[in-house]
This record gives structure tokens, C-alpha cells and sequence, in this order.
């Protein structure tokens, strides 16, 4: 995904990226926020690249970060 992008990928991404504490909204909308935060957790990941984009190496490091808190349910 890279800076632009837009839709249901983005949200996961946002997900991922809310759970290294990036606090974004998930709109989908893969702009100038979730670039920062891409940066951010690159450098905290220790996972070189660009922050206008992702990677399959860099998602797969994500999505295996445990949730910071459970999802509420009824």
C-alpha cells in the first residue's frame, strides 16, 4: 500500500498501526497521518522502508503485535 491509497486494506493497516499506539482514525484513507505513523513504527519495528509505503514484511510485522486492549463485545 503507499500513500493515496484508499479502502478496506487501509483500515487493516490503521488497525495495525493503532496497536504500536498511533492513535489514527480508521477511515481508509491512507494519507499524511498514516504515513507518520508508518514512519514511526518503522523505526520502532526496526524495519527499514519509505513511510508513503508498506510492505508484505513490514504488514506481516504488525499484524502479529498482540491487540493493546480486547475488543469489547455484549
Amino acid at each position: 500500500m503507499r500513500r493515496g491509497d484508499r479502502g478496506h486494506a487501509v483500515k487493516q493497516l490503521q488497525r495495525s498501526l493503532n496497536k504500536t499506539g498511533a492513535l489514527l482514525l480508521v477511515d481508509g484513507d491512507f494519507g499524511p497521518g498514516t504515513a507518520a505513523a508508518v514512519q514511526d513504527a518503522r523505526m520502532s519495528l526496526g524495519i527499514p522502508g519509505l513511510a508513503e509505503e508498506t510492505d508484505p514484511r513490514f504488514e506481516a510485522h504488525l499484524e502479529a503485535l498482540p491487540e493493546l486492549f480486547p475488543l469489547l463485545t455484549t
